[in-house]
């Protein structure tokens, strides 16, 4: 598993342009590309083929970690419909072996677990800006 820091940590990142996402640039809705650009208002995605899209980070989903995706299971099992459980545990196996495209476009197919195992990059954004930031009567 990869650890990030700083600035430009989406920058790399597999990411997959939300399925329900309403207005589209590139018409690339549910598709699995890399980020490329993270300009601090939005973020560029590359997708097969060389097609660009530009998104809201609202737009764009990057897999969840390993331990929350299994935390979700542990958590829900019972209410988790077969199919489901075997995706999310498919795209698991996928992550582990560093296959995360895969992973993503697994879980793509399982609309009622993919929120589940994706990170929107805004919480992303927020959650390293709150990690950033010096505490208050901090002193060096």
């Amino acid at each position: 598993m990869r650890q990030q820091k700083g600035p430009d940590e989406l920058i790399g990142r597999v990411a997959m342009i939300h399925p329900n996402l309403t207005t589209d640039p590139a018409d690339m809705r549910g598709e699995v590309g890399r980020i490329i650009e993270d300009n601090g208002d939005s973020l560029k995605v590359e997708f097969l083929g060389g097609i660009k899209g530009k998104y809201s980070y609202e737009g764009v989903l990057v897999l969840a970690a390993y331990n929350r995706m299994l935390n979700y299971l542990l958590t829900y099992y019972n209410e988790i419909r077969e199919p489901d459980k075997r995706g999310v545990l498919q795209a698991m196996k996928l992550q582990s072996e560093g296959r995360e495209v895969q992973a993503l476009t697994l879980l793509a197919s399982f609309p009622n677990a993919i929120l589940h195992c994706t990170d929107f990059c805004s919480e992303l954004k927020e959650r390293s800006k709150t990690v950033t930031q010096k505490p208050k009567g901090h002193r060096l």
